[in-house]
């Protein structure tokens, strides 16, 4: 099973398209949320890329697209010293962040934790 962090991480070697001028979001599974970015420091998947690899730490990155051929989205996972799988999820859209969060919370990979109140 993977998991997934919001980690305070960050930069991309992605074409420029990836990350100029353009609005992200990133999944946040700590509160159950999806937050526009900047957030805790970084503006894109390229910022977690950058501060990522400071920390000698080289992601795998892996872009999702729409039916169309535009990007939808950017993973960056790694594995931890622990050997567990990291996973940032960045969305170009706040829909796209939103289904993939609906289908972490589904599949228990993300608890909601107001759920428990």
């Amino acid at each position: 099973m993977k998991a997934k962090l919001f980690l305070l991480a960050a930069s991309i070697s992605l074409a420029p398209t990836a990350s100029y001028a353009r609005t992200w979001v990133v999944e946040n599974i700590e509160n159950a949320t999806c937050d526009y970015l900047p957030s805790d420091g970084y503006t894109s998947p390229a910022d977690a890329e950058d501060q990522l690899r400071q920390q000698n730490i080289i992601p795998n990155i892996t872009e999702q697209t729409n039916a169309d051929g535009t990007l939808s989205g950017v993973t960056l996972s790694y594995v931890s010293a622990g050997g567990t799988t990291l996973e940032m999820q960045f969305f170009t859209s706040m829909d796209g962040c939103q289904d993939q969060l609906g289908q972490d919370l589904k599949n228990g990979i993300v608890t909601d934790p107001n759920a428990l109140r």
